[in-house]
């Protein structure tokens, strides 16, 4: 299509500045090579009805008749037609750059920036050549196009730059010139990025079949990042800044070598290949910063985001364009910078007003951007920002460079009257530009000096298209409440809405809710093949080499189906990558402990989840360290992924204890420090998820393959239920001979539960039988971590009672209020009953927590709402009885009922009745709750009468990617139609995994339930890996010394054929 008019960005470059330009020198064509001979009509004619403008396309291929018929293969004179394309296109740029210098006789600065620019274009323009040139063309090791696009579209974004500056004064003489000359250029660009399109699509060769194919189709260039960013470059942006050896120093102090940072670039050498380290140093520096082009591989090291401060005032109403505003501008390329913030001061009545300018290949770690209206300018080439904040109101995030911003912060702030918050306003010119901004793993949520009062005078929208082919990706990200409920608002009412790209994918949060989203053609969700091209891994070519070197994982994206198929290779990744997250909780622990200042029991109860989750990331880490690794006998990795589940549970635990005070500096403190850790893990999880889907060995391609599907990782029962263990489960319990017995009366050696635990020994491997005798036990037990392999015997549900009545109401926690708390592993118990008796006006009040792997048989749990929470690892409850009303089986462990009776009690007025309410967080975590052979039924305190006043549901998702499976079971009458309920308006519906499969009685008709993309019913597939037999890894040998059935599984088919052995 023809460009766009400037009409729709007159509001970017609209005064001249009066800032200076640089002069540079530009590299003459016959230093650079020999000219191509161009290739002939027959076969440019066919090329150039793949491209935007075949017109022209044919007009500048044709100039020159060359017969290329002795030429074998297409892919070989598409390269040469592509040279040729290119090198008429440096031509153009340097006639029109000459005629404009040749006809400048008015002091105009804006002629001066754009001159400016097509030096840059001119510079990138040949830096896209050179890759084309290196004799004789190998179709076995096609030239690095990825990279070539990149340098493509960062030239045709100066051109467009350059033309916006005169958006206002087009119509003038010399706006229409510029407008005029440049227009070519940006056509013949764009022709240059089709015909690289139509090579790639339709041309195979081994590098664009495979991961350059897949880059070079909306990667968006940061392919290239390894040619550039060195293994010691990663490593400066990953060491603590205090140890990276300066090569000077600036102090406002003069305690260093220079005490400004302007003196200290133009004293650094020009085209530098090594790294020029610039140490700043605490102080607010008010400068407005230039690196220019000649100023390559420099870094700035500030001495954290708080500290080392950059600081300017230039804005649109002073007189300056936006892309003259900026505190900081940086062409050079390779250009480093972390632990510092930059600012514009100018304040929102200023409107545009840029702190960061980059036009170059950069890379920020722990920085931080403020302004309001266009913070952050990612003008073009390729960006990456991790960990960073950005603060604004107004298109923000913005420009036309391929740019991921990784674990940010992006925090909104308050805007003038009659403005509306944009986030991003990204400027994709051409459908062929690999450029866009992906937004990954970040929170977006208001800033301080937004507060909540006045955040519904003003829309907030995650992005618009500045351009036609505008592409954003906003992916795995918090959305807090201040989002529009359309996510997205065109540019103005002559925007073209058909040809942008826009997604948003396993986001979460109030904000997240897709289902008032635009109606755009461009617009996505939740689409994995839409967003695989966008992760940081696809964007790193040749990602295998250098990430050996540094601290990132090595399968880093949201599939790792680019990285090599090495088992060995990715078990030491995985190592890695648990270690570095027990150095994260380790750090994170420390730092808390040395912080509690006040005396705060949910900081103590989150200290304990910090030590729970050491304790797991440890044991996760065992099994990887069986030298060598052994490819025939891989790791247990059902076992690793339900340890690291539990990790991870226990930190949102945490995080959840201050979900009234989230906005307080403790609840804040909180979730910044343990958010990342959770990541961590999630990519831990991710890793794994890649070994077991994508890695043939016999254990992967087996049993464990279909565990790791989502078996909950329950597979790893028969590793600690010894045979002893499960014969203690099925003798009576009279039988059962006790360690020590609890009595009561007297009779045994001790009166309460408590002091027997205590007494028992720490780490025991063998089992510890504690008998309870028949009585009320008027206790809160809680068994620690230390007291592993305890097992409680009563002598009967009816007979053996322990009750408690912590509950919400009376101050105590979802998480601290259970009658039993089990934490010590491979715990048993049978033959009891737990109650808290709290009653339903109390609200949450717990009567089981199980934070471990544990097993219950015969027992009953009573109370009303979260009678049963099943917090993490596995756990199975065999022939129990559960009684509540509102969420009173939840949690996030792999949980297995299987025959149990499960009885809905009467709610207090207003409440509705929910089963289940799983607490699944990330879609690699093995967990989930199944329900199989069970009863359920309204309990007897839950009479006829009223059960129309209440409604009752199976289950809703407490969590984005909940995941719960009802079979075989019988539903009673009380059941809602609908079976399932959202948790509230801002549930993530899209990800959740519910399942029924067999049911029977009144509740069971599916004809009425949710029409949710999650929900299924009567599907074989999805159930068969949920029953117990598929749990239990190796089941076929350790049942066998049980009075189990031996073919417990959903079909018998994978017990052994043989009849005398079955019976």
């Amino acid at each position: 299509m023809e460009s766009s008019s400037a009409s729709d960005a007159a509001v970017r470059m609209n005064k001249s500045s009066s800032s200076s330009s640089s002069r540079w020198s530009v590299v003459p064509l016959s230093a650079l090579t020999v000219t191509p001979p161009p290739p002939s009509h027959s076969f440019i004619k066919n090329t150039c009805t793949n491209t935007l403008y075949p017109s022209l396309c044919f007009r500048t291929l044709s100039s020159v008749r060359l017969d290329l018929h002795h030429h074998t293969n297409n892919h070989t004179k598409l390269h040469h037609v592509l040279q040729y394309s290119i090198h008429k296109t440096i031509k153009r740029v340097t006639k029109s750059r000459s005629r404009i210098i040749a006809n400048r006789h008015n002091n105009n600065t804006w002629v001066d920036n754009c001159i400016e620019l097509l030096d840059q274009t001119l510079y990138e323009l040949q830096e896209s050549i050179k890759p084309l040139y290196p004799p004789p063309y190998n179709l076995d090791s096609p030239p690095p196009y990825a990279t070539i696009k990149n340098l493509l579209s960062a030239a045709m974004t100066n051109e467009n730059t350059c033309i916006e500056g005169f958006s206002d004064n087009t119509e003038t003489r010399l706006g229409h010139y510029f407008q005029k000359s440049l227009t070519p250029i940006m056509r013949m660009i764009s022709n240059c990025l089709a015909i690289i399109n139509y090579i790639e699509t339709n041309i195979s060769t081994p590098a664009s079949t495979t991961t350059q194919r897949l880059l070079s189709k909306g990667a968006f260039g940061l392919d290239h990042v390894p040619s550039w960013m060195t293994a010691a470059d990663r490593r400066l942006m990953q060491i603590p800044p205090k140890i990276i050896p300066p090569t000077v120093v600036v102090a406002l102090d003069g305690s260093g070598n220079y005490t400004d940072i302007t003196a200290a670039i133009l004293d650094a050498p020009n085209r530098s290949t090594g790294r020029y380290v610039i140490q700043i140093k605490t102080g607010i520096y008010y400068e407005n910063i230039v690196i220019p082009r000649q100023k390559a591989n420099i870094m700035f090291v500030g001495e954290g985001m708080n500290s080392t401060i950059i600081t300017g005032s230039k804005n649109f109403v002073d007189g300056y364009t936006t892309f003259t505003s900026a505190t900081l501008t940086v062409i050079g390329n390779n250009f480093l910078a972390r632990d510092l913030t930059i600012i514009n001061t100018s304040g929102p009545e200023k409107h545009q007003a840029v702190a960061l300018r980059v036009t170059s290949d950069a890379a920020f770690y722990h920085c931080q951007f403020i302004s309001h209206q266009d913070t952050l300018y990612a003008h073009s080439l390729s960006q990456l920002y991790r960990e960073c904040a950005i603060h604004g109101t107004v298109d923000f995030i913005f420009g036309n460079a391929a740019a991921i911003f990784e674990r940010c912060l992006i925090l909104v702030r308050k805007p003038i009257a009659g403005q509306k918050n944009v986030i991003t306003a990204q400027g994709r010119l051409d459908p062929n530009q690999n450029t866009g901004i992906s937004l990954q793993d970040c929170t977006i949520m208001a800033a301080p000096d937004f507060p909540v009062a006045e955040r519904d005078n003003f829309s907030t929208f995650l992005g618009r298209p500045w351009r036609n082919y505008s592409r954003t990706i906003v992916m795995r990200s918090y959305l807090g409440d201040l989002i529009d409920p359309q996510g997205w608002c065109a540019w103005n009412k002559y925007s073209s809405l058909d040809t942008v790209e826009y997604i948003e994918y396993m986001n979460f949060g109030p904000g997240a809710d897709t289902r008032n989203r635009v109606q755009w053609v461009g617009y996505h969700n939740n689409s994995t093949t839409d967003v695989e091209k966008f992760t940081v891994q696809s964007f790193l070519q040749g990602a295998n080499e250098w990430l050996k070197s540094t601290d990132l994982p090595l399968c880093s994206g949201l599939y790792a189906k680019d990285c090599k198929k090495d088992s060995a290779q990715l078990h030491h990744v995985l190592q890695y990558s648990i270690h570095k997250t027990i150095k994260r909780v380790t750090k994170s622990r420390s730092r808390i402990i040395a912080n509690r200042h006040n005396n705060n029991t949910w900081v103590d109860n989150c200290i304990e989840l910090l030590d729970q989750t050491l304790y797991e990331l440890q044991e996760s880490i065992k099994p990887l360290y069986p030298p060598p690794y052994n490819l025939d006998s891989p790791p247990p990795y059902a076992t690793i992924k339900n340890l690291l589940s539990a990790a991870m549970t226990n930190e949102n635990t945490c995080i959840e204890g201050f979900s009234d005070n989230t906005e307080t500096r403790l609840g804040h403190y909180f979730q910044k420090s343990l958010t990342p850790i959770m990541r961590m893990i999630s990519n831990c999880l991710a890793i794994i998820n890649y070994i077991e889907t994508n890695i043939s060995t016999p254990a992967s391609t087996t049993t464990q393959r279909l565990l790791s599907k989502g078996a909950f990782g329950l597979d790893h029962v028969p590793s600690w239920m010894t045979a002893a263990d499960r014969r203690l489960m099925q003798i009576p319990p009279k039988i059962i001979p006790p360690t020590v017995v609890v009595a009561l009366d007297g009779s045994g050696n001790y009166t309460d539960i408590t002091a027997a635990i205590l007494d028992a020994p720490n780490r025991s491997t063998g089992r510890y039988v504690i008998q309870i005798k028949t009585g009320i036990y008027y206790e809160n037990i809680v068994i620690p971590r230390q007291k592993a392999n305890i097992m409680f015997v009563g002598e009967g549900m009816n007979s053996t009672i322990i009750t408690g009545s912590k509950n919400f109401v009376d101050g105590y926690t979802t998480f601290t209020s259970a009658t039993l708390t089990v934490i010590g592993n491979n715990f048993l118990a049978r033959d009891l009953t737990i109650i808290n008796t709290s009653g339903p006006e109390k609200h949450q009040a717990v009567a089981l927590r199980v934070t471990s792997d544990a097993a219950f048989y015969h027992c009953q749990f009573i109370s009303h709402q979260d009678t049963l929470y099943a917090h993490s690892l596995s756990q199975l409850y065999r022939e129990c009885a559960i009684h509540g009303t509102v969420d009173f089986i939840f949690g996030n462990a792999a949980a297995i009922f299987e025959r149990c009776l499960i009885l809905v009690r009467k709610p207090i007025a207003g409440q509705k009745n929910v089963i289940t309410a799983q607490g699944r967080l990330d879609p690699n975590q093995n967990t989930g709750i199944s329900l199989q052979d069970c009863t359920i039924m309204a309990a007897p305190d839950f009479p006829v009468a009223e059960r129309d006043n209440f409604s009752t549901f199976l289950g809703r998702p407490w969590r984005n990617y909940s995941r719960t499976i009802v079979m075989r079971s019988y539903l009673g009458d009380l059941i809602d139609p609908q079976g399932w309920c959202a948790w509230n308006k801002y549930s993530s519906l899209d990800t959740v995994e519910y399942i029924e499969y067999m049911n029977f009685g009144p509740g069971a008709d599916t004809r009425n339930r949710v029409q949710w993309v999650g929900y299924h019913n009567n599907s074989t597939t999805d159930v068969e890996k949920f029953t117990v037999q598929s749990f239990l890894q190796g089941a076929n040998e350790w049942l066998k010394s049980t009075d189990l059935p031996l073919c417990s599984g959903l079909y018998a088919k994978d017990c052994k054929k043989d009849s005398a052995q079955v019976y």
